[in-house]
């Protein structure tokens, strides 16, 4: 998520819920507003192969 939510205010607070311990990964990215923006954002971006597997980014919650 880390990649595309400097770009999307949706995604953006998903990833904070995440970070900050008030919502499960899973939770937020079954999210629909949460899937549609970064289903777009992923259409905008077809060159993107991902990073980290981490949804809160690099490093994790530490």
């Amino acid at each position: 998520m880390e990649a595309f939510a400097w770009d999307d205010p949706v995604v953006m607070r998903a990833r904070a819920q995440v970070r900050h311990l008030m919502a499960y990964p899973d939770q937020v990215l079954q999210q629909p507003s949460v899937r549609a923006h970064i289903e777009q954002w992923l259409s905008t971006h077809p060159r993107f192969t991902g990073g980290s597997t981490d949804p809160t980014g690099p490093g994790g919650n530490h």
